[in-house]
Parts: C-alpha cells; structure tokens; sequence
C-alpha cells in the first residue's frame, strides 16, 4: 500500500458527524470500511473516531479504529471514554475501556 507523501498524516475523513482522524489516506481505504466509519461517527454518543492505517470493515463496526464516546454508557462509566470495541467485535479481543479525565 503506497502511502500519499503530499498529505501530512492523520487526516480528518470529510463527511462526518463527529471527528474520524485517519493514518491513511482516504483513497488507500475500503470503501465499504469508510461507510462503516462514517455511519459510527453518525451515532449521537461518539465524539470522535481514532483510525490506524491497517483498518479494514469490520462487523458492526471497523476494525483497527478507537471509538471516543459518552453519554450511553452504564452509570459506572459515566464520562467520556475510549472504547476500542471495533477491534473486540470482530476479533474477539477484550475490549479495553480507560478514563480519560
């Protein structure tokens, strides 16, 4: 996979509710993987999304990417947390879930 040298890294995916800062560039991806992306940035809880460049779709969600989000989780998770779960959705890794404040 060549990688744009012209375009400084990450880059902001155009087209998204919330920020998707991607370490590729957007025309090396999946489409089907960006619509995945956008469609998760769509949802009214996340507050970002954090892409690393071997991302691929995923089910339900794409692999190799962070999601950044608050406002639906369980009440012992209350703030705004980093919740990897595209990487746990389809590889069956535990998901890792930290505070950020």
């Amino acid at each position: 996979m060549a990688t744009d040298q012209s375009q400084p890294l990450p880059i902001t995916l155009p087209g998204t509710a919330a920020p998707v800062r991607m370490w590729l560039p957007e025309q090396e991806a999946d489409a089907a993987a960006l619509a995945q992306l956008r469609n998760i940035a769509s949802l009214p809880w996340v507050h970002g999304v954090r892409v690393m460049p071997d991302m691929h779709l995923g089910i339900g969600a794409t692999v190799g990417s962070v999601v950044i989000y608050g406002g639906a989780s369980p009440a012992r998770w209350a703030s705004t947390r980093n919740f990897p779960a595209l990487l746990a959705d389809s590889a069956g890794m535990d998901a890792y879930v930290r505070d950020l404040q």
